[in-house]
């Protein structure tokens, strides 16, 4: 399927940055809470968003949307809230956390006749694992492995992509080496090596010790069960081999998502115009072809049921 190997953001989401570029950087420099209200009327999209920023004391740029609440309205009630520092706000990681979440929204509008039918809907699953779990101290490690599957799906790896591309873009680096060290100081790349990084053998020993087994092995076969994993945990060993199983999965989707984010890096290098200013111009883009016949397909993308 070409949208995993996509090495651009969607044009009708490239455009709306683009038409809304400097009404964003209005807020921002104006620093106060306010909704941006798009009526967007493209082709490929059409949906009614609302931007709300929020800035706060933090040194992050957490972004979130409500997937239900947008589908249920049938897209005219689509919300991103972005939370935005005060103090040294960074426009490109504010568009970046915005271009995710508006990402999701596209890609959902794309499937909104066969959600069910795709991986999307194990996303509602995360949701429910959460909605019975209370992540105390100890169970802070479970909520560790929950984080590390969002990250691994599809779905997430898409839109670290699209937004990760118009991220590296509007730096216009021309040197591949130099936008690959910038690369490097983004969460995308963080989350690549979190994922690449995971201890099969510390995190079952940290499991063990700070968590009893009977309410290990239940909490591991209700995230199997809402995660439609079939694999039974009923002792210690079966958890070890659940998880050697869940590295190799994380390593399969680490090695596509490197090998994405430095295509994304190649193709920003080759495109950029000498001497152009708009990070904009002339960018090829690889857009979402026959998205909705594609997306029924079974090999489109890793799939971690392949891995029990």
């Amino acid at each position: 399927m070409l949208i995993q190997e996509k090495q651009g953001t969607p044009d009708s989401l490239e455009e709306l940055l683009k038409d809304n570029d400097a009404k964003i950087k209005d807020i921002l420099d104006k620093k106060v809470n306010k909704t941006l209200t798009l009526n967007v009327n493209k082709p490929d999209f059409i949906c009614i968003l609302h931007i709300n920023f929020y800035f706060r004391n933090i040194n992050n740029y957490p972004s979130h949307v409500i997937h239900e609440e947008c589908i249920n309205s049938n897209f005219q009630n689509c919300n991103i809230n972005s939370f935005i520092p005060l103090q040294n706000t960074n426009i490109e990681l504010v568009l970046k956390t915005i271009l995710h979440e508006l990402t999701h929204i596209y890609e959902l509008y794309q499937i909104r006749n066969i959600f069910n039918q795709t991986r999307w809907h194990r996303t509602n699953g995360l949701i429910d694992f959460d909605k019975n779990i209370t992540y105390t101290d100890n169970l802070k490690l479970i909520k560790y492995f929950r984080d590390l599957y969002y990250i691994s799906l599809p779905h997430e790896i898409r839109a670290k992509i699209s937004s990760l591309n118009v991220y590296l873009k509007r730096l216009n680096i021309r040197n591949e080496e130099e936008l690959i060290e910038e690369l490097k100081k983004t969460t995308e790349w963080s989350n690549y090596l979190t994922l690449y990084n995971f201890d099969v053998n510390r995190y079952y020993n940290d499991l063990i010790k700070n968590i009893p087994n009977n309410l290990l092995f239940i909490l591991f076969n209700l995230f199997n069960k809402i995660m439609e994993i079939k694999t039974n945990i009923n002792t210690k060993e079966d958890l070890l081999n659940y998880l050697k199983n869940t590295k190799r999965y994380f390593k399969k989707v680490c090695k596509n998502y490197k090998q994405k984010m430095l295509k994304s890096v190649k193709s920003i290098v080759e495109s950029i115009p000498e001497g152009s200013t708009d990070p904009y111009e002339n960018v090829r883009v690889i857009k979402y072809e026959n998205y909705v016949n594609e997306m029924m397909e079974d090999k489109i993308d890793i799939n971690y049921l392949d891995f029990y």
